[in-house]
């Protein structure tokens, strides 16, 4: 592995909080024109961790039968990249088609652990540019079978996602939902005017913001609160 990747990794476990075998790199689909088994793999990991977070989250809520949301901030960090490699594998990961259609199949049985819940919501944040819509597309083309951009994208020097979308991945062409969302939003920028900030972000976390809605315009007041509890309750960010 190219220790500048590992550095970043053991980076963000620290502004996390997590472990670093929690935090999976990804190579997204964006500029390639067929699917391969190192980039599925890669992305349907980061899927499944994701999932596993979310599962972990569900547990305990069960345990102490109230919901609550917390997180931390961190200083974004700009270094030159490096390009010398690691003595051994950082990570033993079997890269072969098998891996890949066990990781997949994994993803198309899973469900959440709480039953009230029919699908996992994962909230997609990052600076601008970092790949946000991309993943989703990238996992969506795997489901696919075949490379989809349903989500836009680009290299803009503005976020293009201006509103909050939920993204659904279904088991294949026409087939059913998988039991997880992909929630889209704004990127990140230094700009205080410019991308999302953390009045967006608390709202949608505690699942005041629906579908469509355009962020950095959501500032809702302590009774519109109270009126969209329990819409809160199915669109809570997992």
């Amino acid at each position: 592995m190219n220790v500048y990747v590992s550095l970043q990794i053991h980076r963000a476990s620290e502004c996390l909080g997590i472990s670093p075998s929690n935090v999976i790199p990804v190579k997204n689909y964006y500029n390639e024109i067929d699917l391969n088994d190192t980039c599925d793999i890669l992305l349907l990991n980061a899927m499944k961790q994701m999932l596993n977070f979310a599962d972990n989250y569900f547990d305990n809520c069960q345990k102490v039968g109230i919901w609550k949301m917390g997180g931390g901030s961190s200083t974004p960090v700009t270094e030159e990249k490096k390009t010398e490699l690691l003595g051994n594998p950082w990570r033993n990961v079997a890269w072969d088609h098998s891996t890949q259609t066990d990781l997949k199949q994994y993803l198309l049985d899973y469900k959440p652990t709480i039953d009230s819940v029919p699908q996992a919501r994962i909230l997609l944040i990052g600076q601008l540019k970092a790949g946000k819509s991309s993943f989703f597309n990238s996992i969506n083309s795997i489901f696919r079978s075949n490379i989809t951009s349903q989500a836009k994208v680009g290299e803009m020097t503005t976020s293009l996602t201006l509103k909050y979308r939920t993204y659904q991945v279904k088991a294949g062409r026409g087939g059913p939902p998988l039991a997880f969302l992909l929630c889209d939003t704004m990127g990140l920028e230094a700009r205080e005017d410019g991308g999302m900030n953390i009045e967006d972000i608390d709202s949608i976390l505690k699942g005041y913001i629906k579908e469509g809605y355009p962020v950095r315009a959501v500032y809702l007041t302590k009774p519109q609160k109270q009126l969209l509890y329990e819409f809160r309750k199915l669109n809570l960010i997992n």
